[in-house]
């Protein structure tokens, strides 16, 4: 079978989980958390992020930086992605509090992996790797807004100082 076969599968079952999901227990948030961030970062399906964030998302980064917006979000995690073309993250963990009632809180520990490949704000591609040395602490906040499960904030500390020195010439 063909790569591209085999992704365009696997892309099927996953856009299928997150929109058939119901957000109805801890088990199905974790389900839509994996499948959704499987997506968007190894699959690149960036748009997913207009159907699953806040319009008014306040997300929160490593040094105290505040991306308010949704478009402004988006910016910053295709900035990211260019950056490492090949990007993946592993999920170490997910955890849940909540209910279908209150909303949900969600922890994700999870490791960037990615070459270095194109030209940043700190130069020329490098070609070097982010290792195991990339970790992303991620709080999410998943409540109902206007009949639709959304990301109302989230606080996603990633290693900017780590990202900062794989972008830099030695």
């Amino acid at each position: 079978m063909m790569i591209c076969n085999k992704y365009s599968d696997e892309i099927k079952v996953l856009r299928r989980s997150i929109e058939a999901n119901t957000f109805s227990d801890i088990e199905a948030v974790r389900s839509f958390i994996r499948d959704y961030t499987k997506l968007v970062y190894d699959f690149k399906m960036i748009g997913l992020i207009y159907d699953y964030y806040d319009k008014n998302i306040i997300y929160r980064k490593e040094n105290r930086l505040t991306i308010t917006g949704v478009e402004n979000l988006v910016f910053d995690i295709l900035e990211l992605l260019a950056t490492f073309p090949d990007m993946t993250v592993d999920l170490e963990s997910i955890i849940v509090s909540g209910d279908v009632d209150s909303g949900y809180k969600v922890w994700r520990r999870m490791r960037y992996h990615g070459t270095n490949t194109n030209h940043t704000k700190f130069g020329a591609p490098t070609n070097k790797e982010l290792g195991d040395g990339c970790l992303g602490l991620s709080m999410m906040f998943l409540n109902k807004v206007d009949g639709s499960w959304k990301v109302t904030e989230e606080h996603n500390p990633i290693s900017y100082s780590y990202i900062r020195d794989v972008c830099t010439a030695e």
